[in-house]
């Protein structure tokens, strides 16, 4: 599956939602957070998860599901007073889908205790996308653990961008507290709209390298594969040929598998190889946490010729 297959000597921690992806007739585990950090796990490394929950049965079933894979579930709170939150999903054409958030959730009240900041302290990873800060509460606690990240650990923005969900300030101060930053292709669009930007995706992206002091910039094409930058290291990845079922998670294991290669120190090539390989597993599987392991993705690469 990949250049390095074992990431047990990495740590790594994920701030923000988890929540219940509700489909029409089923639902699934997911929000951002969760399934980087799901996926990290089931490649290996050591990987928490700092999120809320409310005290309800969906809250319960989400640390009983976590425990049950085996997942570190000591800094999921528990909420008194929010519910769990959830997802409404449609899957339109070509899997792709679209969103109706539900607000006013426990993860819009995270707070980050001590036993966090330690976790955080630890990690050579830490992921962070902006539908978390959606809440000054939230936005702090997410700012509390940028803050608490030890000297050259890697700080992923996972932009995911939601509409409704964020502003021109918030992803200013994202960009301006990530190392490494995961968009997609229309994302990028919005970004360039967002601060004026014309020309080509290379020159949005280097710009956005610059002007945000970004150590990498990797851009999602779907079908179209995917784009890094580092410096004026470029690499690139053709997308592969899957029947695709869901989309749904699909940047999220490519998140994952990219920054645990690219902090194990593969090229930026391979990196973008492997995590390509996982996201186009997941599009062929139902909801955004399939069962994963190393062995899993290298059979999908030798099937499809990745």
């Amino acid at each position: 599956m990949s250049p390095c297959k074992s990431f047990g000597h990495l740590s790594v921690v994920a701030i923000g939602e988890v929540l219940w992806d509700v489909y029409d007739q089923k639902r699934h585990l997911g929000g951002a957070p969760f399934n980087f950090i799901y996926n990290c796990f089931s490649l290996g490394a050591r990987a928490s998860l700092i999120s809320r929950v409310g005290n309800d049965a969906d809250g319960a079933e989400i640390v009983r599901l976590m425990a049950e894979h085996g997942m570190i579930t000591d800094l999921i709170q528990i909420d008194d007073e929010r519910p769990t939150g959830s997802v409404q999903v449609k899957l339109g054409a070509g899997g792709k889908p679209s969103y109706t958030i539900a607000s006013g959730v426990a993860w819009d009240n995270l707070e980050l205790p001590a036993e966090a900041i330690e976790a955080v302290r630890q990690a050579d990873i830490l992921c962070f996308g902006t539908l978390s800060q959606r809440t000054p509460k939230a936005a702090r606690a997410v700012t509390k653990a940028l803050n608490r990240t030890k000297t050259g650990a890697m700080r992923l923005l996972d932009l995911n961008l939601r509409e409704g969900f964020y502003t021109e300030s918030l992803v200013r101060d994202s960009l301006s507290e990530a190392g490494v930053l995961k968009i997609n292709e229309d994302e990028l669009k919005i970004l360039c709209a967002m601060f004026g930007l014309e020309g080509s995706c290379e020159s949005c992206a280097l710009w956005l390298l610059d002007q945000f002091a970004l150590d990498v910039i990797v851009v999602t094409m779907g079908e179209k594969g995917a784009n890094a930058w580092r410096g004026r290291e470029f690499a690139h990845v053709d997308g592969l040929r899957v029947a695709v079922h869901d989309t749904v998670g699909c940047g999220d294991a490519f998140a994952a598998t990219f920054a645990l290669n690219l902090a194990s120190g593969v090229s930026l090539a391979e990196a973008l190889r492997a995590a390509n390989i996982a996201g186009g597993y997941l599009a062929l599987c139902d909801g955004a946490t399939p069962p994963l392991s190393p062995e899993i993705l290298t059979e999908f690469e030798a099937a499809v010729g990745g």
